[in-house]
């Protein structure tokens, strides 16, 4: 239940998170601020779907489906997060050099 009731934190720190690059994005394009709210809310969403895929094991109902093909939303939002991670480690290791 923890986890559960946690979610609602997570979802404000994700929208603090995403305005607070938008206050210092630039038009035209604000790819900082797009890239940095898919990765948040890719992150958010993905643990509201682990949990549910938990849920549904540990109370016994049927699996859902939200692995089963290259476009369910737990592997679109699974690409979108390790995309996101490579690029800021790889942007991380070039800060360091």
């Amino acid at each position: 239940m923890y986890c559960i009731r946690q979610l609602p934190v997570l979802q404000n720190d994700a929208i603090r998170t995403v305005r607070g690059v938008g206050e210092y994005n630039h038009p035209p394009d604000y790819s900082d601020y797009f890239r940095e709210r898919q990765y948040q809310f890719a992150r958010l969403c993905m643990k509201a779907v682990i949990l549910a895929m938990l849920l549904r094991k540990s109370t016994g109902l049927p699996e859902c489906r939200l692995q089963d093909t290259d476009w369910s939303a737990y592997n679109v939002l699974w690409r979108v997060w390790k995309r996101e991670r490579k690029r800021r480690a790889a942007r991380a290791a070039s800060d360091r050099a």
